[in-house]
C-alpha cells in the first residue's frame, strides 16, 4: 500500500483498525521536545513572577520570555495530542475523562499554590502585588495545565463518538475557523 492510499485509508476508516499499527517503543524525540516545552513554561513563570525588572528586561530575560511564550504552550499542546494517539490509557471514554480531569486539577492546585496561597498567607515574594489586590483570583486563571485537561477530555469525546479520523480533521478545521470570532467575543 503506497502512503497515499495509506493516508486516504486511514482518514476513511474505522480508527480501531489502525490500533495494532502503534509504534512500539515511545518515540524520544517527542519526549525531548515536550520537556523542552514544560522547562521553558516553568522558566518564563518563575522570570515573570519572582525575577526583578533588571532580569526581567535583560537579553537573558527577553530569550526565555520568547522561548517560554509563543513556542512552548502550542508544542507541549502538539506532542499531548500524540502520546494521546498513541496511549493506551486513552483507549476509552472512562479513562480519558479522568485523566482529563486529574490534569484540570493539578493545575487548579498548581494556581492556587502559585498565587492565592502568597495572598492567604498575607506576604509578597513575588513581582506582583497580590497582597494589596487581595483577591483569590489565581484559582481562576486559565493555564496550560487546565487547558490541557479540557482538551483531553474533549479529545475523549471526540475519539469515543466519531471513529473515523475524518471527522478529527473536520472538528479540528471547523475549531480553527470558528476560534478567532470566539476571541472577540465581548468579555462580561
Amino acid at each position: 500500500m503506497t502512503n497515499d492510499k495509506l493516508f486516504s485509508d486511514v482518514l476513511t476508516n474505522d480508527y480501531n483498525k489502525y490500533k495494532q499499527m502503534k509504534p512500539k517503543e515511545r518515540n524520544n524525540a517527542f519526549d525531548f521536545i515536550r520537556g523542552l516545552a514544560v522547562l521553558f513554561m516553568i522558566l518564563v513563570h518563575v522570570l515573570g513572577t519572582y525575577s526583578n525588572t533588571y532580569v526581567y528586561e535583560s537579553f537573558f530575560g527577553e530569550i526565555i520570555d520568547f522561548l517560554g511564550s509563543p513556542p512552548a504552550a502550542p508544542v507541549f499542546m502538539f506532542t499531548m495530542g500524540v502520546f494521546f494517539m498513541f496511549s493506551s490509557k486513552a483507549s476509552n471514554l472512562k479513562d480519558g475523562i479522568i485523566r482529563g480531569l486529574k490534569l484540570f486539577l493539578l493545575g487548579c492546585i498548581l494556581s492556587f499554590l502559585r498565587d492565592d496561597l502568597l495572598v492567604l498567607l498575607n506576604c509578597n515574594l513575588t513581582r506582583m502585588d497580590y497582597v494589596s489586590a487581595n483577591k483569590l483570583m489565581g484559582i481562576w486563571e486559565v493555564d496550560i495545565l487546565q487547558f490541557a485537561g479540557l482538551a483531553y477530555i474533549f479529545m475523549s469525546f471526540i475519539k469515543y463518538y466519531f471513529k473515523k479520523p475524518i471527522w478529527w480533521l473536520v472538528i479540528a478545521v471547523f475549531v480553527m475557523i470558528v476560534s478567532p470570532f470566539l476571541w472577540e467575543y465581548p468579555q462580561m
